[in-house]
């Protein structure tokens, strides 16, 4: 009796064979990340074979950063012939941070050209935080950039209970203790310091278009049924600051409402 052919196994392990490669060069030209094989399909610009004889930064959320927040570099190198090349990342450009060098002061830069700024607002009031972006490969080229400070910002602060995965149990809100005052300057500006149970943090919001919102709910797992509340909310405020209370703003469901005190206070910090 003759045998059945085997041909259709053989086009399945031979279709099996060209998946497995193919997910195999995928997984080693994600490995790469491939800054090799990616200058080599193109995708991505070597500094050091390229002519440059220009460089420009910029920050592409804004000119300036509040405390706490994240900001991304965007670098733009031209060329002699008047290309313009833009740093990968938010730039979606083909010049890679690694062939660049970020110096900064007051903020921090990470590798892939994100600037921090430290959320303390004491680290960098009335400072002016400044970058300089250089190109090792090219010694003539510098960009410097200084950074104004911005206090308009929407701040959150969250001291809520948490929350037991099934859903039937939860904690209640942290106690948070608030003293507001206004820091007098030039712009005038809310000075804030906030308290839950051993740690403090402090906060400088602009009373035009900045607020401060603290939540210190009941975890949800409990929430509408049985147990646990919101946490206690009081606030300690300094005379001169009674017209802008209305940038805090309170969110302590479950629990008692926030209570004010009003009597003067020094500065905070």
């Amino acid at each position: 009796m003759t045998k059945p052919k085997a041909y259709p196994k053989l086009r399945a392990s031979f279709r099996k064979s060209k998946f497995a490669a193919a997910c195999l060069l995928a997984v080693l030209f994600a490995a790469a990340g491939c800054s090799g094989m990616k200058v080599k399909v193109g995708m991505k610009v070597p500094l050091n074979q390229t002519p440059v004889s220009a460089i420009h930064v910029s920050l592409p959320k804004g000119p300036a950063m509040a405390p706490g927040e994240h900001s991304p570099l965007v670098v733009q190198l031209t060329q002699p012939d008047g290309k313009v090349l833009v740093t990968e990342g938010v730039g979606q450009g083909k010049v890679m941070w690694k062939d660049l060098r970020v110096d900064a002061d007051i903020v921090t830069a990470s590798d892939n050209g994100m600037l921090i700024l430290d959320a303390d607002p004491r680290v960098s009031e009335d400072q002016i935080p400044h970058v300089t972006v250089t190109v090792p490969s090219h010694p003539g080229l510098r960009a410097d950039l200084d950074i104004p400070l911005r206090y308009d910002f929407k701040y959150t602060a969250n001291f809520s209970g948490s929350n037991v995965i099934d859903g039937t149990s939860s904690t209640d809100g942290h106690p948070v203790q608030l003293r507001v005052r206004l820091r007098q300057a030039d712009h005038r500006l809310l000075q804030v310091s906030l308290r839950s149970g051993g740690t403090e943090d402090y906060y400088l919001i602009d009373p035009k278009g900045g607020s401060l919102m603290v939540r210190s709910d009941a975890g949800a797992g409990r929430w509408g049924g049985q147990g646990a509340r919101g946490g206690a909310i009081t606030v300690t405020y300094d005379p001169q600051t009674k017209p802008y209370l209305h940038v805090l703003h309170f969110s302590n469901r479950g629990g008692p409402r926030p209570i004010f005190y009003e009597e003067p206070l020094p500065p905070l910090w």
